[in-house]
């Protein structure tokens, strides 16, 4: 609190509209009209004057926010609602916005889209639902959407909205005065999350999962009549389509992952995902060790600092990773399916990575509609663990041709590997972190991310020589498994740096063949 917040009282309707006859309050809510038809229903027939008590501090929204108020400037009737209104208030990076427009929203949205050179689609026509996306600087894209308001006035739209907290708006015109009639402004500060209604998780099931998304990542409470909803209504997910609990589910998994799936597990929910996360109590707990590990690693990589209960693992992992950690930030928020952080992935992969043989990673991807990429990845990066756990000794050593050969088999998802490699390399075989520090793991996966982040050409991908049509001509041979497998020698002893040029790489063939 700064010494002007401290001398400055601050108003108790602050943030809130009221409705006044001289200088009488009579009424206070969270929206004009709220107020004006609380202070009609006792007062109707003297003058009824309604203003707005500003809020003790500036909310600041998304750059492009500002760009949409002057493309749509002398337009009425369009609101800034949901979560980009609920971030301000946190003072939290503004994320996607969301628009609902009293009339003519395709024309608005286009006339957005044009101005702005974004993507446009039709979400859904008859509803009035539209999509501008912009691909900015950072990778990730951003999502406007335009949808017809429901109900004649803001109002009407908000009460029909999932949370509280989510049913707040601004006119784009006048930004700075919130529309709340749900309260969702005091349950943030209150810390919880509350239904806007008690129908709001019938209405729509995928809220269960929204419900633990959003308590992990705001770090809310869930009020006792929204869990009471959750506990009657989940075993409807099954009634939802498998993409929209998928694109909720993988939307928790982006922060406190374990956490997420901590709740969803005491919410009785994960089984109403897939069948396959209905886990027994032991592996359950080991997949949210492995989750939390891994999380902890990307954490360290992103901030930098220790932490003060693991100092010196953490103070080791730092020193040891210095010159990687830009990079598997980088990775980690790549994205292998455009709406799907790189990392989300590696979570599941962690499901797999500590499950017996008989738990069915195809079946869960199925359940949640990945895409053959993503089944791909996953394919590859439990392939490596089997790969390594043969082969680690030869990483170790620092052979060459070893680390040449874990890349040819692993393709590009091998990085992937290696950093959960790494962080897998805390949980011992019974599922709880290790006692010591794992030195040699964290040996094997240096060498694998200096492979493939500074040596890509010369151990990874070495330069092609000789190919199969020169080997025949050489050998005077006809096509067949031999040239393959005298390919796969020379590009090793191109790795280890025994074969840099076409002579030596013709000596090289030929007397492999001679053997």
């Amino acid at each position: 609190m700064t010494p002007t917040d401290e001398m400055e009282p601050v108003s108790p309707y602050s943030g809130r509209w009221i409705a006044r006859i001289g200088q009488a309050i009579i009424s206070q809510g969270g929206s004009p009209e709220q107020v004006f038809k609380a202070a009609k229903a006792v007062r109707a027939k003297e003058t009824i004057l309604i203003s707005y008590i500003p809020l003790n501090r500036v909310m600041t929204f998304h750059p492009i926010f500002m760009q949409v108020q002057q493309i749509l400037s002398g337009v009425p009737g369009i609101y800034l609602v949901g979560g980009a209104v609920r971030d301000a208030l946190l003072e939290r990076r503004a994320g996607d916005l969301d628009f609902a427009v009293q009339n003519a929203t395709e024309k608005v949205a286009r006339r957005v889209s044009a101005t702005l050179g974004s993507d446009f689609y039709i979400l859904d026509k008859e509803r009035e639902s539209f999509r501008l996306i912009i691909h900015i600087s950072d990778g990730k894209p951003l999502y406007l959407d335009f949808n017809k308001m429901r109900g004649t006035v803001i109002d009407a739209d908000l009460a029909a909205r999932d949370f509280t907290i989510n049913a707040m708006a601004v006119d784009i015109h006048d930004p700075q005065k919130l529309i709340d009639p749900l309260g969702g402004a005091q349950d943030i500060k209150d810390r919880i999350l509350k239904a806007c209604s008690p129908a709001s998780i019938q209405d729509d099931p995928v809220r269960v999962i929204r419900a633990a998304r959003m308590a992990c990542d705001l770090q809310l409470k869930l009020d006792t009549s929204t869990l009471a909803q959750i506990k009657v209504h989940h075993l409807q997910l099954a009634n939802i389509t498998a993409e929209r609990r998928r694109d909720e589910f993988f939307k928790g998994l982006e922060t406190q992952p374990a956490k997420f799936l901590r709740l969803l597990f005491n919410l009785q929910v994960g089984e109403n995902i897939s069948p396959m996360l209905d886990l027994p109590n032991e592996k359950r707990e080991e997949w949210l060790v492995r989750v939390r590990t891994l999380d902890r690693l990307l954490a360290l990589m992103q901030s930098g600092q220790t932490d003060r209960e693991e100092n010196l693992w953490s103070g080791l992992l730092l020193n040891e990773l210095s010159g990687y950690r830009t990079r598997i930030g980088g990775l980690s928020n790549a994205r292998i399916q455009q709406d799907r952080p790189r990392s989300t992935l590696w979570v599941l992969a962690c499901l797999g990575w500590g499950t017996s043989p008989e738990f069915d990673l195809g079946q869960l991807g199925a359940d949640l509609v990945l895409t053959n990429s993503e089944r791909q990845a996953l394919d590859s990066i439990l392939g490596c663990r089997d790969w390594l756990a043969k082969n680690v000794a030869g990483v170790e050593s620092s052979d060459q041709r070893i680390i040449h050969r874990y890349f040819s088999y692993a393709g590009e998802y091998g990085i992937d590997a290696a950093i959960l490699y790494l962080a897998n390399a805390f949980i011992g075989n019974d599922g709880l972190t290790v006692g010591t520090f794992p030195m040699p793991s964290l040996r094997v996966a240096v060498k694998l991310m200096h492979a493939w982040w500074y040596e890509r050409d010369s151990v990874v991908d070495p330069p092609v020589l000789l190919d199969g049509h020169d080997i025949q001509r050489l050998l005077n041979i006809h096509p067949g498994q031999i040239i393959g497998k005298l390919l796969a020698k020379l590009r090793e002893e191109q790795a280890a740096g025994l074969v840099v040029n076409e002579e030596q790489a013709k000596e090289f063939v030929i007397k492999q063949y001679q053997q």
